[in-house]
């Protein structure tokens, strides 16, 4: 079927204004005045059967009359029931990664959505598997590699290349400690990180404490340090050198009994790694040895010459040594 918009008209004529221009004046009287509302089943049925096509873009254009009055719980109703009934991207890496390409999109970051259910304590209805999320990182990176990985960056890949190359991640969700960021919230609070933005976890505020003294403040270093606390399965683990455990947002979810564990997206972690690894190790030795060039930012150029000099630096100190 040809894809095509949906021009929805929730509260039908009805309008706070009366414009004498409305060409709904002139609409026979059985399509209705005054106040109409589109119900619940048909916002549900309507919303499913769309989403049910399957379609590369799904488009919603609300229209009137003056589709606002139906209030702001309509809307945020129907956000709910787009989101239970579309395919999440998760499950269309190749619509996705098409779609960055024909935009030339060439620097990606991809979010897996989890988040939790205030009323069941569990994950909510909308969040990903992690069987899901591995299948998807997966599949990413076979249409990354085929592409051609020094054409596009996307983040979390380039973070494993810049380990194997370099000896360390450029993401906090592989690194062995969490300490790359400062969180500032508008009052002007400070929080060791943009998950984690409570009280235990408040550094200070920057109009009472200078922000060297708050990114040097021992509750941070003790925030950097928790990502170090893994469980046995992590540590047993044949991936702990690339993983370390993951985003300790992950690895805190959930988590009634206390103590350590693993991340809910352990099994994505480990599916993606198995499947990957050696094609990572492939690239990264292309890299070093100038085969395979990388579009990547002038400033992320420009650090990764600094480190490479400092390493070289290093070396010849312990050379003379």
């Amino acid at each position: 079927m040809q894809p095509f918009t949906l021009l929805i008209k929730p509260s039908g004529s009805d309008c706070n204004i009366d414009c004498k221009y409305c060409f709904y004046k002139d609409r026979p009287s059985e399509f209705g005045h005054g106040k109409q509302r589109m119900s619940a089943e048909v916002l549900e049925t309507l919303v499913k059967d769309y989403m049910d096509l399957d379609f590369p873009v799904a488009g919603f254009a609300w229209q009137g009359g003056e589709p606002t009055l139906m209030g702001v719980d309509f809307f945020r109703r129907a956000v709910e029931l787009q989101k239970k009934y579309g395919s999440a991207n998760v499950e269309q890496p190749e619509t996705l990664f098409e779609f960055c390409i024909e935009n030339e999109l060439t620097y990606l970051q991809f979010i897996p959505c989890v988040e939790t259910d205030p009323a069941t304590g569990g994950p909510a209805e909308f969040s990903i598997t992690p069987r899901q999320y591995g299948d998807f990182l997966c599949r990413l990176f076979d249409l990354w590699y085929d592409y051609g990985p020094e054409k596009l960056n996307i983040r979390e890949f380039d973070s494993l290349l810049t380990h194997y190359v370099l000896g360390k991640h450029t993401i906090c969700t592989y690194s062995k400690q969490c300490a790359g960021f400062v969180v500032i919230e508008h009052t002007g609070d400070a929080f060791c990180c943009e998950f984690f933005v409570e009280p235990k976890w408040r550094l200070g505020n920057i109009l009472e404490t200078p922000l060297e003294k708050l990114a040097g403040d021992s509750k941070k270093r003790a925030f950097a340090r928790d990502k170090e606390k893994l469980c046995n399965k992590c540590l047993l683990c044949r991936h702990l050198d690339i993983c370390r455990g993951g985003c300790m947002k992950d690895r805190a979810r959930w988590n009634e009994q206390g103590g350590e564990r693993e991340s809910y997206f352990c099994e994505s972690y480990r599916q993606f790694f198995d499947n990957t690894v050696p094609r990572f190790m492939q690239i990264a030795a292309g890299i070093e040895n100038g085969s395979v060039g990388r579009h990547t930012r002038s400033a992320d150029k420009i650090r990764l010459h600094i480190e490479k000099l400092q390493r070289k630096q290093r070396f010849k100190i312990k050379s003379l040594a």
